[in-house]
């Protein structure tokens, strides 16, 4: 019988993989038909890559083939690592969407104060079926995925014995696939990265759950700048301009010992 804490890391993988499984489905199923609308401006007709990038095959990668994987580990969690490896071609998906996102965001703001906003369509979508989670929470559903794999192969890395040196040595190895498929990432976005500081700037909202949301979001807008693991090695920054209607700005950098 596994050690307990395995088991809940073979748990949670398989929930987790299952529910995000569920989510780009529900992508596919909801939104993508949006955009083939007759209110939909003629320049973004066709544009479904643009908006959505490769999001389509990474579902059909997670649904046909990865899920099924880590699914028949169940029984020898040990062995997840070589799932990662059988598949590592497939994790480039995840960098050429990263690739994607800044045109995604171009793609989608271009209208955000028009009439025949698409925005304004999917807002109206997500009325529609109740969802507490807008879009743009649905396309951080990859970037937040790849970076949960990372911290569920190092606990389990950290449950291995050390007589278990074939699946350390592939554990390690697939925490390695993952890990510059992020860096990788990163590079192709080339994302607003000056002097060591990630810049975002917006709008402020006066709504606690909104502020809440996005500050976490951003611990994972940092983990794919640094291809870093999620932890308490970092330092958030924020300031705000002016008034709480006003501009705002929030930088972050990595937190190095002895830095300010």
């Amino acid at each position: 019988m596994w050690d307990r804490k395995v088991q809940r890391i073979m748990e949670e993988l398989l929930s987790t993989e299952r529910e995000y499984v569920n989510a780009l489905g529900y992508i596919r199923e909801h939104y993508f038909p949006e955009l083939e609308r007759s209110d939909v401006p003629q320049d973004l007709r066709g544009q479904r890559g643009s908006i959505f990038g490769n999001l389509e095959k990474l579902h059909d990668f997670h649904r046909h083939y990865f899920l099924n994987e880590l699914e028949s580990c169940v029984n020898e969690p040990f062995r997840i690592g070589r799932c990662f490896l059988r598949h590592r071609e497939n994790f480039a998906l995840y960098a050429l969407y990263s690739k994607n996102k800044p045109h995604s965001y171009t793609c989608q703001s271009s209208y955000n104060n028009t009439t025949l906003s698409p925005l304004l369509s999917y807002q109206q979508k997500q009325l529609k079926l109740g969802d507490r989670m807008d879009l743009w929470s649905y396309l951080l559903k990859p970037v937040q995925r790849i970076s949960k794999y990372s911290l569920l192969l190092q606990d389990m890395v950290r449950e291995c014995d050390p007589g278990q040196m074939r699946e350390i040595a592939e554990l390690k190895a697939a925490l390695e696939v993952i890990h510059f498929q992020l860096r990788h990432g990163n590079n192709l976005e080339q994302g607003p990265v000056l002097c060591g500081i990630m810049c975002i700037t917006g709008r402020a909202s006066r709504s606690a759950a909104k502020v809440s949301w996005f500050k976490e979001q951003l611990f994972f807008l940092l983990f794919l700048w640094t291809g870093l693991p999620l932890s308490r090695g970092v330092l958030v920054w924020a300031k705000a301009e002016g008034d709480c209607r006003g501009p705002w700005r929030i930088c972050i950098t990595p937190w190095r010992p002895g830095g300010g």
